[in-house]
């Protein structure tokens, strides 16, 4: 059973992440392990601009919902911070607002992908295939 880099490569900085995490919160607190995953966040966020570039499908929808995605990522690590220092009432209320700003933004983006690939994919009667019957 061969197993792919890119696999290899998921685990290892899972496994980094993890550690990153536990030392973070046992060295440094929560100020630290915010500021960790801020800064990985964005990371992410460059590496997946770049990735999608190379492969030339790069479109702004994607620009768009991977930065509301990881924004959202990183004030939900925020709502935690509040949460953790006393402030439970404003990190509810903020929770709230960024849990359905996630999930609205991945939903609209799955919908809008699926209607584009059933238009793209499917052989619509009124869609010239290209392929010539004979009846």
């Amino acid at each position: 059973m061969k197993i792919r880099a890119s696999t290899l490569a998921l685990v290892g900085a899972y496994i980094a992440a993890s550690a990153g995490i536990l030392y973070a919160l046992n060295y440094g607190g929560v100020r630290l392990l915010f500021t960790l995953v801020a800064l990985v966040s964005g990371a992410f966020l460059g590496w997946l601009l770049y990735w999608l570039n190379e492969r030339d499908i790069l479109t702004f929808s994607h620009v768009i919902v991977a930065w509301l995605i990881v924004n959202g990522t990183c004030v939900m690590w925020g709502v935690l911070y509040l949460a953790v220092t006393g402030a439970d009432q404003i990190a509810e209320t903020l929770g709230r607002y960024v849990v359905t700003e996630l999930l609205g933004t991945v939903g609209v983006a799955l919908a809008k992908s699926v209607i584009e690939n059933l238009s793209k994919n499917n052989n619509w009667p009124d869609k010239k295939s290209g392929i010539k019957t004979d009846l």
